[in-house]
């Protein structure tokens, strides 16, 4: 592929990237990784790991909008946090001890997990706040490597009867503390491709914004539509592609086996 073709697919995939993240408030690191593996042929790792670097300006971006439309609920928001964070960094450790076929059948299945809403049997604020730092340790875990926590945090936060927007926003902010956290880790790991960013970053912020702002006259019901059809459609492709891939890797390796056995 021509330099200049690369570069306006990446562009135009930032300005998508971007709007759709500010307006699901979430599910971009998700394309991100897609459009490394895709545009640049990074490895499952790298593109991962380097997806965050993308994904933490927009959401911060993001957040601000929702909080100046005043969508922010603090006291769940900081119960999520404190779970998310701790989730991320021990998902950047697990990251650089899993192989990627496994990274990848993990990202499929929790795409499709997070298109249903989870049930709980407390409806108690308290009892609450504990499942909130649970999940959002699990989410965090993801969040860490780069699958999009998010998937888990937002069907999460749909049992608690409160306003999409709302939702969006926590899962939003309780992003950043545990991707600067992972990332850090990344980095030291050197798995963060930072020079592969470049072209996107820039629209992505700027589309983000559009996208957080229409949020205010969207209604939840909406919302919450247009996230579960988003992360169904996502899971289901995501899961194909990495079926298809260890089918191949596998098919491969006994190629070799037979070859070898053959010499012998």
């Amino acid at each position: 592929m021509k330099n200049w073709l690369r570069i306006l697919l990446i562009v135009l995939s930032g300005c998508g990237i971007g709007f759709i993240n500010g307006f699901l408030g979430g599910g971009g690191g998700v394309l991100v990784v897609a459009v490394f593996l895709a545009l640049y042929a990074l490895p499952q790792k790298n593109a991962h790991a380097t997806a965050l670097l993308v994904i933490l300006p927009i959401s911060l971006i993001s957040a601000l909008v929702y909080l100046l439309n005043g969508s922010v609920d603090w006291e769940y928001t900081l119960f999520a946090t404190i779970g998310v964070v701790a989730g991320g960094a021990a998902g950047a450790l697990l990251l650089n001890r899993l192989s990627g076929n496994v990274v990848k059948l993990i990202f499929s299945l929790l795409l499709l997990r997070g298109t249903r809403t989870p049930s709980m049997a407390t409806t108690s604020r308290s009892g609450l706040t504990v499942w909130l730092i649970v999940f959002g340790f699990i989410s965090g875990i993801l969040g860490g490597m780069g699958m999009g926590g998010g998937t888990l945090l937002i069907p999460l936060l749909n049992f608690l009867d409160i306003e999409q927007q709302t939702i969006q926003a926590i899962n939003l902010i309780s992003f950043l503390p545990m991707a600067c956290v992972a990332l850090g880790l990344h980095f030291k790991n050197k798995l963060v491709k930072p020079r592969h960013t470049l072209w996107m970053i820039a629209p992505a912020c700027a589309f983000c914004i559009l996208g957080a702002l229409l949020t205010k006259n969207t209604s939840s019901e909406v919302l919450k539509i247009c996230f579960g059809v988003f992360m169904l459609l996502l899971g289901v492709w995501q899961l194909i592609l990495s079926v298809r891939q260890m089918v191949k890797e596998r098919k491969t390796d006994k190629e070799r086996s037979l070859f070898f056995d053959t010499e012998n």
